[in-house]
């Protein structure tokens, strides 16, 4: 009821066993919302994102609304005639890295506005390993990369590969939040162990 003035304000009363009474209050619409929906890029809906709408200049008003299982939002109470900067509070809002765009400005009329929609842009949680060994056309068939877990309990082996003539491996989606050593092994290089941790 906060987008709501009502005339009067209250009434006073005597009530007496047997009667009935009726009170009129006359309500008027001060405030107004704003609507909006959060979705991914691929327009999966998100949940439980906050969203806050802060007037600029004599508007010193700051609300906040959070989208619900669909992804859609409302936010309540904003004065009409006020440049407001509605925009995504990603650090209130779980695994949330952006938003696009980053704030939309709106002018409140006499009226709710609608379509106010934000792209969010989650936190990532892997990442992908690549690299080019740089190394003699004869030692190829007898090198191998390693990639360890050094997160897990006494390291575990992840992935073992052999080089082929391109050089080049890759090791996609590896968790973000573990430590990896990358070991280099040649039975025929002086050198026959090289590692490099990736944390």
């Amino acid at each position: 009821m906060k987008e709501y003035q009502f005339t009067p304000s209250s009434k006073m009363l005597t009530v007496t066993e047997g009667l009935e009474v009726e009170v009129d209050f006359v309500a008027r619409r001060v405030a107004f919302s704003c609507y909006g929906k959060i979705t991914t890029l691929n327009g999966t809906p998100q949940p439980d994102v906050v969203i806050e709408a802060a007037g600029a200049g004599d508007c010193a008003l700051i609300e906040e609304g959070v989208s619900g299982s669909e992804g859609e939002f409302r936010i309540r109470g904003l004065t009409p005639n006020c440049p407001i900067t509605v925009s995504v509070r990603t650090d209130k809002s779980t695994d949330v890295r952006r938003a696009s765009p980053a704030s939309r400005l709106i002018q409140v009329a006499e009226a709710d506005t609608e379509n106010v929609n934000f792209i969010i842009f989650h936190q990532p949680t892997t990442f992908d390993i690549t690299g080019y060994i740089d190394i003699a056309d004869e030692y190829i068939p007898t090198t191998k990369i390693i990639l360890i877990d050094e997160s897990r309990e006494h390291g575990r082996k992840v992935h073992t590969s052999l080089l082929d003539q391109s050089r080049l491996f890759i090791y996609p989606e590896m968790d973000l939040s573990h430590s990896f050593t990358l070991k280099l092994e040649s039975s025929s290089l002086l050198l026959c162990t090289i590692s490099r941790s990736l944390m």
